[in-house]
């Protein structure tokens, strides 16, 4: 059986992630690297997580959803020439939270 090519990768954990880890891998007798694939194997084969109303969270057609909401509020803003939230020169004035009452 030949073993498949392993490609290198770098990663930030919490602590208490990595105490987990060492036990998880203690455990089992396997190196931290191996429950690292198992894991990460388990996470890309699992069905995706939902909000909800069943739309998964890691749908990039959600974010299309926000960008177009915010092109589409950022020129109703700029043709209504609200100095309040548009500048002169075009750029915005208005903070993430003044978009919570949509």
């Amino acid at each position: 059986m030949t073993r498949e090519r392993m490609i290198r990768k770098q990663l930030y954990i919490l602590p208490a992630q990595e105490m987990q880890l060492k036990e998880k891998a203690a455990t089992y007798g396997i190196s931290e690297g191996e429950v690292v694939r198992k894991a990460l194997a388990r996470f890309l084969t699992a069905p995706p997580i939902t909000d909800a109303m069943g739309v998964s969270f890691l749908d990039a057609s959600r974010w299309e959803d926000e960008r177009e909401y915010i092109t589409t509020r950022w020129a109703e803003l700029g043709a209504t020439g609200d100095s309040d939230l548009v500048t002169t020169d075009g750029l915005r004035t208005w903070k993430r939270d003044d978009l919570h009452d949509r």
